[in-house]
């Protein structure tokens, strides 16, 4: 009968990640990776929620946009590390900067 363990080898390759991306984050970083994530959460949003109620409509569609951005990350958070992968991290960053600037030269 074959042995159906895992070679050594692989086994340190091997990366289990937490099934939620705050789990994942404390899991690998600690106390101070999750409050890194939250913080990168919670500052763009609470930028952005500050001209929630502007009286120009198009910052206040960009201010929303903004909130929302924060808002599904932490959704897509609940049920996968979205942040490990290339993908995640890009979406944010370039769609983080793209909304601010444009939310910039509104204001």
């Amino acid at each position: 009968m074959r042995d159906k363990s895992i070679h050594p080898r692989v086994a340190e390759n091997t990366v289990l990640s937490p099934p939620t991306e705050f789990l994942n984050a404390f899991a690998k970083r600690g106390g101070i990776g999750l409050v890194v994530l939250l913080a990168l959460y919670l500052v763009p949003m609470s930028l952005f929620g500050r001209e929630l109620h502007a009286p120009d409509l198009q910052r206040r569609s960009l201010a929303i946009a903004g909130v929302l951005l924060s808002v599904a990350y932490i959704d897509f958070g609940l049920s996968q590390s979205f942040l490990t992968h290339n993908s995640g991290v890009m979406m944010i960053a370039f769609l983080l900067a793209v909304l601010w600037g444009c939310f910039q030269s509104r204001g």
